[in-house]
């Protein structure tokens, strides 16, 4: 998610409304644990992107049927939809066809906790535990068309303990398997209902959100080696479609300078590893923070991406993505506290990350974005955005779906089963065919 504190810290810094404009702190982790009720999550938990996609004949429901075939390898079933994999048409994400296709996401969060696996799997009584094909058939159900699954580079360690956030009475069917098995049951699953799957690097180690995409424990080598091992892994596996390559980039990372910490760089180096394996994926690269005079959410900044756009070995791949949070999780910024709030936020929007899709220059995916709309300026600030979205075309990846989120819960309320109404509610816009 887009500031690395701890759920009371964000609180406070966003009781002090200076957010946006302090110095990077360490990242912070789960709050609490796995047992008979749901850990709380952090923030760290997850990211924000947004797809906009302008013109075009928009594609209803999911990109395609789930069609599972014998042609599966170690990244689970395979699925015979090759015309499932995307490319991009100028501000657009489209089919074979040349259709628009609109990714309807949200995010399912856990596999980038110290658990590694999927959130709202535990013991909930008195109401039945959850399964993950109970879990992905509701997400289906509301009109979401695809998952950002987030991950931690540790699920590639060997002999991890089991995890204790688990029901295995009702999950057996997860017991033996290690970190990557279960990502590899989550996509066949997914895909056997209809959601397609990007995948996001979202930190290193469990729950430790980094400004850099290397650290002296995960450097750039280690990063790009797992992302071409899950390259490897999901190749012509058609359901997987992306990579999100990591989450959040924000200051000492730059924009376009050359220097060490240039994101855009470093997006290249990897982006062009995992098309040399699976050409056919689409780059998903976030934006920065505050950089270059530019205040912005942590992977919200894509104004530099103009004047130095990433470039891939592979073209028509390239799909920019933003992240947004209104004032509850970012603390008070001018754009919220200006006279012409809500009618002024486009703006904000379009000089941030939404001129890449107005120009036609890239498709924007909004990664995450996230609330639990408990006041009314979150609320007005949501509709805005999906305004926005809905009029511009563009995909969308909400944050999140279990509801352990610590600053924005999530879809399901915490019983895990019944969903936040209103959520669903304001985003039914987005979620018409």
């Amino acid at each position: 998610m887009g500031f690395p504190y701890t759920t009371h810290v964000c609180s406070a810094m966003a009781a002090a409304g200076a957010l946006m404009l302090l110095p990077t702190m360490n990242a912070c982790g789960d709050e609490g644990g796995p047992d008979a009720a749901a850990p709380t999550a952090s923030r760290s938990q997850g990211g924000r992107a947004g797809v906009n996609a302008g013109g075009g004949t928009s594609s209803q429901g999911a990109a395609g049927t789930s069609n599972p075939t014998s042609e599966g390898g170690a990244g689970g079933a395979s699925v015979n939809l090759t015309t499932r994999y995307l490319h991009t048409d100028g501000g657009r994400i489209v089919d074979d066809a040349g259709a628009t296709v609109v990714l309807k996401c949200t995010n399912w969060s856990g596999i980038q906790s110290p658990t590694m696996v999927p959130d709202g799997l535990w013991k909930q009584p008195p109401t039945a535990s959850r399964t993950i094909p109970d879990m992905v058939a509701q997400i289906r159900s509301l009109g979401f068309n695809c998952l950002r699954i987030p991950y931690t580079d540790e699920i590639f360690q060997p002999n991890l303990p089991p995890p204790d956030s688990v029901d295995f009475d009702a999950n057996a069917v997860l017991k033996d398997k290690t970190r990557l098995e279960v990502l590899d049951f989550l996509i066949e699953q997914a895909g056997l209902v209809g959601l397609q799957v990007i995948l996001d690097r979202h930190c290193g180690k469990p729950d430790q959100l980094t400004p850099l995409w290397f650290t002296d424990a995960v450097p750039e080598s280690t990063w790009i080696e797992h992302w071409k091992n899950l390259a490897e892994r999901y190749k012509n596996n058609a359901n997987v479609i992306g990579a999100d390559l990591h989450n959040e980039p924000h200051p000492p990372a730059t924009w376009g300078d050359d220097s060490p910490n240039d994101w855009r760089l470093g997006a290249e180096r990897a982006g062009n590893a995992i098309l040399a394996i699976e050409p056919r994926w689409l780059i998903v690269v976030e934006g920065i923070g505050n950089f270059d005079n530019v205040v912005a959410n942590h992977g919200g900044n894509l104004a530099p991406a103009g004047r130095f756009p990433v470039r891939l070995t592979v073209d028509k791949q390239l799909v920019y993505s933003a992240h947004e949070y209104p004032q509850s999780v970012i603390g008070s910024q001018s754009w919220f506290e200006r006279p012409s709030f809500p009618d002024g936020l486009p703006t904000e929007w379009d000089k941030r990350w939404g001129y890449l899709v107005k120009q036609n220059v890239a498709p924007v995916w909004i990664g995450e974005f996230g609330s639990k709309l408990e006041t009314e300026d979150d609320k007005t600030w949501l509709r805005a955005l999906v305004s926005y979205a809905q009029s511009n075309t563009m995909g969308f990846a909400f944050w999140t779906w279990n509801p352990n989120s610590g600053d924005t819960g999530g879809l399901l309320k915490s019983d895990v089963t019944t969903i936040e109404a209103e959520k669903v509610q304001i985003l039914g816009p987005l979620l018409q065919p």
